[in-house]
C-alpha cells in the first residue's frame, strides 16, 4: 500500500486483485445486461433524483454487482482492505459500501466528465471512492483517471496496472480521460457514513 502524503485522502495499491479473481469477476457480469450510464441532473416533482443520459459528459456502459453468495468473496477481500486503509489513513465514520459498478470505456471516446462523487441528494454521504483496475494497460490508450487534489493544473493519474485499486476523498474532483482506442475495464464504487461536520 501506498499512502501518497503530498496528497491527502488518496492511496494506491498495485497488487489488489489477481488475474484469476478479474477473470472471475468478468464471468460473474456476463449474465448482467448492461445499462447506458447517466448523471444526476436535478430533482423530479416527487423530490427523487432525476438521471439523465448526456454523452457529451459520461459516455460507458455500466452493470451493478451486488453481494450474495457468488460475490461474497469480492464483498469481504474489499471491505477488508477498505478498513485497513480507514484505520490507517482517512480515518472516516463508516457504514455501508455501495454496490460495485462494473464499467466498460470504448472507443472512441469513452469518457467522465471531471465530478465529485458526493451529492447534496445522498445520505449517508458518500466518502470514500474506489477504482479497481480491470484491463491490461497495453490493450486500451487514452481512459485515464485524474484525481484533482491539492493543485488543479497537476492531478495524480490513478495507476493502470491490471488489478490495482486506488481509493480517495469522495469530494475530490476527478475524470475519466475519453478513449483513443481499445476498451478500459473498471470497478467502482463508494463507501458511506454520516454527514461530516
Amino acid at each position: 500500500m501506498i499512502f501518497l502524503k503530498d496528497r491527502e485522502y488518496l492511496i494506491t495499491f498495485a497488487d489488489f486483485l489477481s488475474d484469476q479473481e478479474i477473470h472471475s469477476i468478468e464471468k460473474y457480469v456476463e449474465n448482467i445486461s448492461f445499462l447506458n450510464a447517466q448523471v444526476f441532473n436535478g430533482f423530479n416533482n416527487n423530490n427523487s433524483p432525476k438521471l439523465e443520459k448526456k454523452e457529451d459528459f459520461r459516455k460507458s456502459s455500466i452493470k451493478w454487482i451486488y453481494f450474495n453468495e457468488d460475490t461474497r468473496w469480492l464483498w469481504v477481500k474489499m471491505t477488508d482492505f477498505i478498513k485497513q486503509a480507514n484505520n490507517d489513513f482517512f480515518h472516516f465514520d463508516l457504514e455501508v459500501c455501495n454496490p460495485l459498478q462494473y464499467g466498460v470505456y470504448t472507443s472512441p471516446g469513452g469518457n467522465y466528465g471531471t465530478h465529485m462523487d458526493t451529492v447534496d441528494y445522498s445520505c449517508p454521504q458518500r466518502k470514500i471512492s474506489f477504482s479497481i483496475q480491470l484491463t491490461d494497460e497495453n490493450n486500451y490508450e487514452g481512459g485515464d483517471l485524474l484525481i484533482y487534489n491539492q493543485n488543479i493544473e497537476s492531478p495524480f493519474k490513478a495507476s493502470r496496472k491490471k488489478g490495482s485499486i486506488t481509493l480517495f476523498f469522495s469530494m475530490f474532483l476527478h475524470e475519466v480521460t475519453p478513449v483513443i482506442s481499445g476498451t478500459r475495464h473498471s470497478l467502482v464504487s463508494w463507501v458511506s457514513g454520516p454527514a461530516l461536520k
